[in-house]
């Protein structure tokens, strides 16, 4: 290869290299007026550049390549010539395929403007004209800029206003130069973390196609990075969002999961995205693992539940089964052995304790069944509109002859009609439970109070007693089937009564709110928001 095809390449070289900036002064008839030349230095020494001085382009690439290697390495911060030969024969030193128009003009394909002659790029030059005609020329013919230089022999005398301008030029060329190395350097940072990155790192245009791929893309694609580009990117590109991509090797039929992060980028002065892929597999795979593992204690929280469960029903059932069948058997056996003996009333005391044993019995299996249809999703649910004043205020005082020898059983309430939407079966098991279990647990000659309010659209039915009270630790579990406070001591129960409340609570989409104290009693309240009016 030429040197004459290399000069850039080599140029470039020196640049990558050097840290040292200097003007590089190609001069013909001026380098010999001393007086022009100590100016030049005296501009360079101004803006803190070193002077190159040159007979010809190959020997100012001779000078910049004698440093490449040295600590203090020359940088050039912009070319001045003097004659449109010397611009013609540095025009010639380069290679025409990394030539740009230093204009900014238009570029044809060879990246030359049409019409125009090629300059540096990356090193202006500087034309040192003797007129505004030839300097316009001169811009036609490839200079970045010129400057009119004074009309004496010397180039001393006359105005010498074109030495501030000159030194004007060389300043705003550092500043530009400077401004371009910080660039280079941000540049080849970023590229090295890039390259260097354990992400896959894609930049795709606005067509979809591939333009830069790093090697971590080789390890996700199973292919030389440089086979990607030009090819079709084909996920959808969403900025701002993480998205997870499927890859499937066609030769192995390997499947990688991708998370992908898309920015908008500008690429060679074009839109485009950058798209960071990380490979995920073996995180998916693991979180895969842990949910298997959750799933699996799961149901064997279940299974120990439903163990639990089933040995606490068994419990309840033979404990409270035993004391109705030993009754019925008893009675049963003193009818049948005493009954010819016995009086009238004495049979009909052994027929009642009977009857009483039966419905106690039939009562608890109401409530295992009540239990099961509340925890099928698809049970009867029949609300319809309702005057809560009068059916709450019956169901109170049925308890209120049934109870009144034992407890003072009140209702109280502040309306005369509240009318809501309500499965007045549902809801009759609820406040039945509520009051069995308030006259259960409290003493003899205390008060139950039933409470109904209003707040907003819901209804408020409230049960106060003066029992025993649930200890803070029981509270939790309160409303699990057959579970029952640590303090019930020999207390019958099954242990459903407040689980049927609770599935009655949620068909009415309400809630159950409890507030204790162990000896002083227990306030259970109904939210319900199934209010229509009231009055």
């Amino acid at each position: 290869m030429s040197e004459r095809n290399t000069f850039q390449g080599r140029l470039g070289q020196a640049v990558m290299a050097e840290r040292t900036p200097t003007f590089v002064f190609i001069l013909s008839h001026l380098r010999a007026h001393a007086p022009l030349i100590e100016s030049l230095r005296g501009a360079c020494e101004r803006l803190g550049t070193a002077p190159t001085f040159a007979d010809d382009p190959a020997h100012a690439l001779a000078l910049l390549s004698e440093g490449a290697h040295s600590p203090h390495r020359l940088d050039p911060v912009a070319i001045l010539v003097d004659e449109a030969r010397t611009l013609d024969a540095l025009k010639a030193q380069m290679s025409p395929d990394v030539l740009s128009n230093g204009n900014g003009g238009a570029h044809s394909a060879n990246g030359n403007s049409a019409g125009e002659a090629p300059s540096l790029p990356e090193t202006p030059v500087l034309m040192l004209a003797h007129s505004r005609a030839e300097g316009l020329d001169m811009l036609q013919r490839g200079a970045t800029d010129f400057v009119v230089i004074g009309t004496g022999d010397d180039h001393t005398s006359g105005d010498e206003s074109w030495l501030a301008i000159l030194n004007a030029r060389m300043s705003a060329a550092l500043h530009i130069h400077h401004l371009k190395t910080r660039l280079e350097a941000g540049e080849r940072r970023f590229r090295m973390l890039i390259q260097r990155n354990a992400d896959a790192i894609l930049v795709i245009d606005t067509d979809g196609i591939v333009r830069f791929a790093n090697p971590a893309v080789e390890a996700l694609f199973d292919q030389p990075a440089r086979q990607l580009l030009g090819t079709y990117f084909g996920f959808p590109l969403l900025v701002g969002e993480t998205t997870e991509l499927d890859i499937v090797n066609p030769r192995t039929g390997r499947r990688l999961i991708a998370e992908m992060r898309v920015v908008e980028v500008e690429w060679e002065r074009a839109r485009a995205h950058l798209a960071s892929l990380r490979d995920i597999t073996e995180r998916k795979l693991l979180e895969a693992e842990r949910t298997e593992r959750e799933k699996l204690a799961f149901a064997l929280d279940k299974e120990r539940e439903m163990r639990g469960l089933k040995e606490r029903f068994l419990t309840m059932m033979s404990h409270e089964l035993r004391t109705p069948l030993a009754l019925i058997r008893l009675s049963y056996d003193m009818l049948r052995h005493y009954g010819a003996r016995a009086s009238e009333e004495e049979r009909e005391q052994y027929l009642d304790n009977i009857h009483v044993q039966v419905n106690h019995l039939t009562e608890m299996i109401q409530d295992v069944m009540a239990v099961s249809r509340s925890e099928n999703p698809d049970h009867e649910f029949d609300p319809e509109v309702t005057d809560l004043v009068a059916y709450c205020g019956a169901i109170v005082k049925e308890f209120q002859q049934n109870y009144r020898k034992t407890h003072t059983i009140l209702f109280e309430t502040a309306h005369r009609l509240m009318r809501a939407s309500v499965d007045r079966r549902l809801l009759r098991q609820a406040l039945i439970n509520l009051i069995s279990n308030a006259i259960k647990y409290s003493p003899d000659g205390t008060d139950i109070t039933v409470r109904l309010a209003v707040r907003g659209r819901e209804a408020l039915l409230t049960v106060v007693d003066h029992g025993i009270g649930v200890p803070p630790d029981d509270v939790p579990r309160l409303f699990e089937p057959f579970h029952r406070g640590s303090n019930v001591d020999t207390i019958p129960g099954t242990g459903l009564g407040l689980t049927i409340v609770a599935g009655v609570v949620k068909a009415h989409k309400g809630r159950v709110e409890i507030d204790s104290q162990v000896g002083a009693g227990t306030t259970f309240t109904l939210v319900l928001p199934v209010v229509v009016a009231t009055a």
